[in-house]
């Protein structure tokens, strides 16, 4: 019998066995030469998902922005949110739900964290009941097969965790990255990667979003168009992706929405 390959990556799981909603939101933005990760998972209804991921949303925005700064508090829309920092590249919690435990394992050692912990080299879960007697215990390469048989529902963050190859079962990866060119002092385009998640009743499906928004370098708040695109976009595309709406409409809706505040903020600066 051969040894078990091990990998070692970054990304977020989602199951759930009953009608509580599992969700995970990985994602990825390119602007101003700078590229922003965050990951967002929490547990609930369809409701509260939409409220936490518009939360989440706006949070983003103001970290792309620049108008947030250090740890936030817990949130009372109940998920998780990871980003990543620009300089140092290590992961951290910057928002943890006001009525759940969020959980990490790392040396076979299960144990609750707070915001602001740095990431790496830790599997994060977040269950939505589970003994405490499990939290007691001590586990290796496993755990995540053995929250399966003790959890109904579970939303995990795999933080450069070494994990065995049934946790991770995509095929497919992206990239994004955006080069300010020869000409130009700045860079004007936006872009992002996002893949979501959703589990609930057994049933568990994935949804990738590509984006890129051109600055249309020369033209006056090229940068500022192309973000506010983007986040528009995303605004309008996401509920309608937990709601189930065909990939046609999603894209239509999102791309009109994007094109009418472009139009709006044009309208306002000239």
């Amino acid at each position: 019998m051969g040894a078990v390959q091990v990998y070692k990556f970054t990304g977020t799981g989602v199951f759930s066995k009953s009608d509580t909603l599992s969700f995970s939101l990985s994602f990825n933005m390119a602007m101003a030469d700078k590229v922003h990760k965050f990951l967002m998972f929490t547990l609930g209804d369809q409701m509260n998902l939409y409220a936490g991921l518009m939360d989440f949303l706006n949070f983003v925005y103001l970290s792309v922005i620049g108008s947030i700064r250090g740890s936030l508090k817990t949130t009372k829309q109940g998920y998780v949110a990871i980003l990543r920092d620009p300089s140092t590249h290590s992961y951290r919690i910057v928002t943890l739900p006001h009525d759940k435990k969020v959980y990490s394992f790392r040396n076979n050692r299960i144990s609750e964290v707070a915001a602001g912990e740095t990431l790496d080299d830790r599997i994060l879960f977040l269950s939505d009941k589970i003994d405490e007697k499990f939290i007691a215990k001590g586990y290796s390469r496993d755990l995540v097969r053995d929250l399966y048989k003790v959890s109904e529902a579970m939303a995990l963050g795999f933080f450069k965790a070494s994990t065995i190859p049934h946790v991770h079962h995509s095929g497919v990866a992206v990239a994004l990255l955006s080069d300010v060119g020869l000409k130009r002092q700045n860079n004007e385009d936006a872009g992002f990667t996002l893949s979501l998640k959703i589990s609930s009743r057994g049933q568990t499906r994935m949804v990738r979003l590509v984006g890129v928004a051109d600055g249309a370098g020369g033209l006056s708040f090229g940068e500022l168009a192309s973000r506010e695109a983007v986040f528009e976009f995303l605004r309008a595309s996401l509920p309608q992706i937990i709601g189930g709406a065909e990939p046609k409409a999603i894209l239509s809706s999102g791309i009109m929405k994007a094109n009418e505040k472009v139009l709006s903020l044009s309208e306002k600066l000239w």
